[in-house]
């Protein structure tokens, strides 16, 4: 076991709990509901929560040799991509589940990598910055996390919930 893998995985964790807190702040909230700023319509709670889903065991399993985990409605979550009617999805809770069960088979796998592993190239096929090595693609998900963390806390603060 590396120590930097058991950084890395730390961090994500960390990471992730202010996206947890965040997500607390918005439980009642209607998890499809999409503010529209100067015309421009917002990803949803259900969205945001559904796309690090996706993009953490794209991200993390997938790209680091890691246990992907299977789930239908992860193709409608990737970058880019707009959701189908709320109708057409799964309920949020199985969504939130997914996401964390992800989450904590993301944590396990990065705490077994050594450093020769986090050397590796990744498999994300994608420019991240860095050296395209193993723990390139994993900064990149703590990054990805940082940022949707902050669209929850906006969102929050559109339906008028203090974060701070």
């Amino acid at each position: 076991m590396s120590q930097e893998a058991q950084v890395l995985a730390a961090t994500l964790d960390r990471a992730r709990g202010y996206t947890r807190y965040h997500l607390k702040q918005l439980e009642g909230r209607d998890p499809h509901h999409r503010f529209v700023i100067n015309g421009v319509a917002l990803n949803s709670m259900y969205w945001i929560v559904a796309h690090l889903a996706s993009s953490e065991n794209f991200l993390v399993l997938r790209a680091t040799g890691g246990p992907m985990q299977r789930f239908s409605w992860a193709k409608h979550f990737n970058m880019g991509t707009a959701p189908p009617d709320p109708k057409e999805l799964p309920p949020f809770d199985e969504v939130r589940a997914m996401f964390d069960d992800v989450h904590a088979c993301s944590l396990a796998h990065i705490r077994t990598l050594s450093d020769d592993q986090l050397a590796e190239p990744h498999a994300a096929r994608m420019r991240l910055g860095g050296t395209d090595q193993v723990r390139d693609v994993l900064m990149h998900a703590i990054r990805h996390e940082g940022l949707h963390c902050g669209h929850l806390s906006w969102t929050c603060r559109l339906h008028g919930i203090a974060t701070m």
